[in-house]
């Protein structure tokens, strides 16, 4: 090797000193940034994590305060509410009580009314019945006595009409003995006139009887039968009356 080789080998490695050298420093002046970065981060940290924890503290402590004034707030609320609702159901109470006391006046005035109008009702009864028992006993008389007038009127009519049967029956007796002493002719006319004169008798006796028994209503109806069958025989005696 040549002397300028050797030179060249010797700057070489002087110069890798060198660099070596400034390297070391660069990594040594790199960690003692990245040492003082790190300080200056923790304090940064620490700064700010104690400005985090006044800051919490501080709206801890908000929210504490609110959280007692929410509850004040709700405790002068309820009370409100509770003194309204006592005064209310004191309002309810005395409602009560005076809707209870109406219903009992009303209940009593009711049972007053009630009382009052069973009261005019058994008066109203009594009257009634009263009236009622004076009515049936004038209807009582009156029929007593209409019946007592209509039983004479039918005694009369009776009697009436059996004096007229007895006229007629002395009539045919008197026409019977004064056609005994007639003419043949005469006879024979007489008794063709007295043709049914029995019959006919009979049925007026017998209609005159029925007078004492038929009904007040069918009175009249029977006496004008009475008196056309004791026409009907006074005609029959005329006829042969007129024969002699």
């Amino acid at each position: 090797m040549n002397r300028r080789s050797t030179r060249l080998l010797i700057l070489a490695a002087a110069i890798a000193g060198v660099v070596a050298c400034d390297n070391a420093k660069q990594a040594e002046q790199a960690q003692e940034n990245q040492v003082e970065h790190a300080q200056e981060a923790q304090k940064d940290q620490a700064q700010l994590t104690q400005e985090q924890r006044e800051e919490q503290a501080k709206l801890t402590q908000k929210q504490v305060e609110d959280q007692r004034d929410l509850a004040k707030d709700e405790t002068k609320e309820h009370n409100e509410i509770a003194k309204n609702a006592d005064k209310d159901i004191k309002d309810i109470r005395e409602d009560q009580a005076d809707l209870a006391k109406d219903r009992n006046d009303l209940a009593k005035k009711q049972g007053e009314q009630r009382a009052e109008l069973n009261k005019e009702q058994a008066e109203d009864r009594a009257d009634l019945t009263k009236d009622q028992i004076e009515q049936r006993q004038k209807d009582n008389k009156k029929l007593a006595a209409a019946a007592g007038d209509a039983q004479g009127e039918r005694g009369d009519l009776v009697n009436k009409s059996r004096e007229k049967l007895n006229d007629l029956d002395q009539r045919a007796s008197a026409v019977q003995t004064k056609a005994a002493g007639a003419t043949p002719e005469e006879k024979t006319q007489v008794a063709t006139a007295l043709t049914g004169w029995t019959a006919k008798r009979a049925a007026a006796e017998r209609d005159i009887e029925a007078l004492n028994s038929v009904t007040a209503a069918n009175l009249n109806r029977a006496k004008s039968a009475v008196d056309k069958e004791l026409s009907s025989l006074d005609k029959v005696l005329d006829k042969a009356e007129s024969h002699l």
